[in-house]
């Protein structure tokens, strides 16, 4: 950064020969190799664990380069943020570089992330490091080598007994920040970090210790982290467009600038809240620094592997009839423009009128021998396709008891266990898996195992609806993933898919911009700077444009 640190160097040289200062780990090296081959060469043999089932060909059987730069890169710092896209990879290179880092510093990892994904990162566990399901527990009161807890334990407020009034949080907190002080843990990995991305430091403590006046969840994790050696954040949005966001989870990896004065940080990073370019441009701005410092690293899927096959979408396209659309609209007062709360029964009951045509491509697919995956956001919609497609299969297989398995919100955590794992056999005899948009967006992964999805409804957020093909579109596919969305024409279905369409299309567009921002920062001169600051304008024109859209949508009075 421009900075002359000679006579600094030349200062702590003086110190460490007169034996006043001792050279301990530097975050960014590889402590305990010999060099970055030999580390490499560690990383190696966890390909033949990971890849032992694997129905990949043999010469696909490997990690990706910069997978392995990604588990380098968490190993050899003590705070650091994994910005991986959805599919990359960030459990394998978090679970690896965490059991490098136990192997040679000792203790034990804590993991927290959500909880409907805590039992299947339990498994990917056993199934990237071939260990014994008694060296895992995803039980708060019982120590593992690794302890895979959930974020809602530290905002739970039920009694801890009838008798002890004190919420449960705040038991679980005081033995997790025990055994934190104590040394049990030497790595904790904030899967999905953003979860811990609000609350405003005046709430902390506010009622005395761990009593905080709000935000809870945040604020009882940062207290056990910052006894932590290593901690590291993974979410594919950590940087977002809102800088400020940030603040909670450079505090809870004990990152420098997450200690800093809230109100500071704020007039430092967070922007003009009058002009949202200004925002992109401060959103850069603590990205820049982030990355410089070797904290923050985040790669897009054709980035780490420029050889995965396309994702294809599709559209099937039909008309409701007339009596179809006043039941739909039946209870709306305004028609054009419906009250939110009206807005969430209409899009219900366009995805339930969805199911006919989302059957019909669903049999054309299972007939030609193809497995299928479909997504609703409506648990009456999900439980209606899952007992439509049960019949189907009895139909188009007869005497061979195909199945269906369903992801939804507030199943039983061993049930959706048994569900994920059977549709993941390619030899089970389950043909479809219906998928809550909501409840299985995140932490499931199924490579490989199908090439058609079918979107009955969606979410009007390009994150959401990535993090939700991401299921299946992942950095080791080798088929194209075909995606048909279901649009209903003469209804608001038509309007909330054109709406998700732009943004995507304006998604894919920073995303271009930004790998482009990328290759131009690592050059240097005045061409270069020019280069990167022509493509930092149109990135910018192109989130206002985003963020444009939905300031107009929600102007307009509608809700999706």
């Amino acid at each position: 950064n421009d900075f002359n640190t000679l006579t600094l160097n030349k200062v702590i040289e003086k110190l460490l020969s007169q034996g006043r200062m001792s050279k301990t780990r530097i975050d960014g090296e590889i402590d305990g190799f010999k060099d970055e081959k030999e580390f490499k060469q560690e990383v190696v043999k966890y390909e033949d664990l990971f890849f032992a089932d694997s129905s990949l060909p043999k010469e696909k059987r490997h990690f990706f380069p910069a997978q392995v730069d990604g588990i380098k890169f968490l190993y050899s710092r003590q705070n650091a943020l994994l910005g991986d896209e959805v599919g990359v990879g960030k459990t394998i290179q978090t679970i690896i570089a965490a059991d490098l880092r136990l192997k040679k510093s000792g203790g034990n990892c804590l993991i927290i992330t959500k909880n409907a994904v805590a039992p299947q990162l339990a498994i990917e566990i056993q199934k990237i490091l071939r260990i014994s399901p008694s060296e895992i527990s995803d039980d708060w009161s019982v120590l593992r080598k690794w302890n895979v807890l959930s974020y809602q334990l530290f905002e739970e407020d039920s009694p801890i007994t009838k008798d002890d009034p004190t919420p449960i949080r705040e038991l679980i907190t005081n033995i997790l920040l025990n055994r934190a002080k104590s040394g049990s843990f030497t790595v904790c990995i904030l899967d999905e970090i953003h979860m811990i991305k609000n609350g405003n430091p005046e709430n902390r403590n506010k009622n005395g210790f761990l009593k905080h006046g709000a935000n809870h969840r945040t604020f009882n994790i940062q207290e056990i982290t910052k006894f932590i050696p290593f901690v590291w954040g993974a979410s594919a949005t950590i940087v977002a467009n809102k800088p400020i966001d940030l603040y909670n989870q450079l505090r809870a990896i004990n990152h420098n600038a997450g200690l800093m004065n809230y109100d500071k940080f704020k007039e430092k990073y967070s922007g003009s809240s009058t002009d949202p370019v200004d925002q992109f441009r401060k959103a850069d701005e603590i990205r820049d620094l982030l990355t410089d410092q070797g904290v923050y690293v985040r790669r897009s899927k054709k980035e780490v592997n420029p050889e995965i096959p396309p994702i294809k979408i599709e559209e099937t396209n039909f008309n409701f009839t007339e009596d179809e659309i006043d039941e739909i609209m039946r209870k709306a007062k305004n028609k054009d423009r419906p009250t939110a709360q009206e807005m969430s029964v209409i899009r219900e009951k366009i995805a339930f009128a969805k199911i006919d045509n989302t059957i019909n491509l669903a049999e054309n697919l299972l007939s030609s021998g193809k497995k299928v995956g479909i997504f609703t956001a409506h648990s009456k919609s999900l439980q209606e396709i899952k007992r439509r497609l049960e019949l189907s299969m009895a139909l188009i297989f007869p005497g061979e008891n195909k199945k269906v398995a369903a992801i939804y919100g507030g199943q039983d955590r061993k049930a959706r266990q048994i569900e994920i794992q059977n549709f993941k056999n390619t030899a089970s005899e389950y043909m479809a898996i219906v998928i809550s948009i909501d409840a299985g967006g995140t932490g499931i992964d199924f490579p490989n195992i199908l090439t058609d999805v079918i979107v009955n409804d969606f979410d009007w957020s390009p994150s959401d609806d990535d993090q939700s093909l991401g299921r299946f579109y992942r950095i080791n596919s080798l088929n194209p993933i075909n995606v048909t969305y279901m649009i209903a024409e003469n209804t608001l279905d038509r309007r909330f898919y054109q709406l998700l369409k732009q943004k995507k299309e304006i998604a894919e567009r920073i995303q271009i911009l930004s790998d482009s921002e990328k290759t131009i920062a690592t050059l240097t001169g005045p061409e270069a700077n020019k280069r990167l600051a022509e493509i930092r304008e149109k990135k910018w024109a192109a989130q206002m444009e985003m963020s444009t859209i939905d300031l107009a949508y929600k102007a307009s009075g509608s809700t999706v």
